[in-house]
């Protein structure tokens, strides 16, 4: 058993595994982006994970609360995506839907309720707030949003 662990301990630790990635090729490249952002704001290893992002299946949308344009269910590395809010959303819409779902599976965060005063009115004070924020106001407060998932 001391093997076993200590050779997980090595293989991950000093980066003699990478990570398994598979999945929708475009919500692969915001992965991978998220990791770039992560390594340019913090001095902090990020964890070796295997990861499976794609379209939700009928399954998925199952258990997923009714509401979710993004699904992550704890214990899996599955990341499950609703098709037609994809095809909807922007490229900066993506990449928060994915870095939302990225801050539960990776950070293990929780959703964030928290709000702030903008031009707008209220605007969320998180990209874990868990609803989809404007793509002007993500724009607008990205470095803030970022900044705040990744610290």
């Amino acid at each position: 058993m001391r093997i076993l662990l200590l050779a997980t301990i090595l293989m991950y630790g000093c980066g003699g595994v990478d990570p398994i990635w598979t999945g929708n090729s475009d919500m692969l490249d915001l992965v991978a982006r998220f990791y770039v952002e992560w390594d340019s704001r913090t001095d902090t290893r990020h964890p070796v994970s295997d990861i499976d992002i794609g379209y939700m299946t009928a399954g998925e949308r199952d258990l997923a609360p009714s509401d979710a344009i993004g699904f992550w269910q704890c214990g899996t590395i599955r990341i499950a995506i609703d098709r037609d809010t994809w095809r909807d959303l922007d490229s900066l819409g993506r990449e928060q839907l994915v870095f939302h779902e990225m801050g539960h599976y990776i950070l293990s965060r929780r959703h964030d309720r928290g709000e702030f005063r903008c031009p707008w009115g209220m605007c969320p004070a998180s990209i874990m707030n868990p609803y989809h924020i404007d793509s002007d106001i993500y724009d607008r407060y990205r470095e803030m949003y970022l900044g705040k998932l990744l610290r």
